[in-house]
């Protein structure tokens, strides 16, 4: 489960793909967002890239929306995707009581979960969120593919 402040840093972002430049009060009344709560997650999307000073009173997107994926926003505010430590990419961890990783049931079915949502967040950018397209998954014993009806990173269709 993704937490409230990644929720809000999302509306957010998209407030922006829509509005060009906004202040923080802005975007707090429009999302009805805390606005120390804003100014905390603005402060991680700044670092990681997402969005600059456009004057000294409101903020834009430093990238294209089209260029922003879901994903990224995701860990920039939250960290890693995986749901356990043992899955995940930038934060493994071994379980403590795990006798065999690769026997383990659990991790088995947890790396399928943080594998499909990686590739939805990963391949769905802010512009597409916000135009309400998002990849088609096909699963099959072959993996995780985008269904043809999927137009692709950053191209806006």
């Amino acid at each position: 489960m993704i937490t409230n402040h990644t929720k809000y840093g999302l509306k957010a972002v998209l407030h922006l793909a829509k509005h060009d430049t906004s202040s923080l009060d802005d975007i707090a009344d429009r999302e009805t967002i805390a606005a120390d709560a804003l100014a905390d997650i603005f402060q991680k999307l700044e670092r990681a890239g997402f969005i600059k000073q456009a004057s000294p009173d409101n903020v834009m997107l430093a990238r294209p929306a089209n260029q922003i994926m879901v994903g990224e926003v995701v860990r920039a505010i939250d960290g890693p995707l995986a749901p356990i430590p043992c899955v995940s990419h930038t934060a493994y961890e071994r379980c403590n009581d795990c006798f065999s990783e690769e026997a383990c049931e659990i991790r088995r079915l947890m790396r399928l979960v943080r594998d499909t949502t990686a590739f939805i967040l990963d391949k769905t950018s802010i512009l597409d969120m916000g135009a309400g397209r998002n990849p088609r998954v096909i699963f099959d014993d072959a993996g995780l593919e985008l269904s043809p009806h999927h137009a692709g990173r950053g191209t806006g269709t």
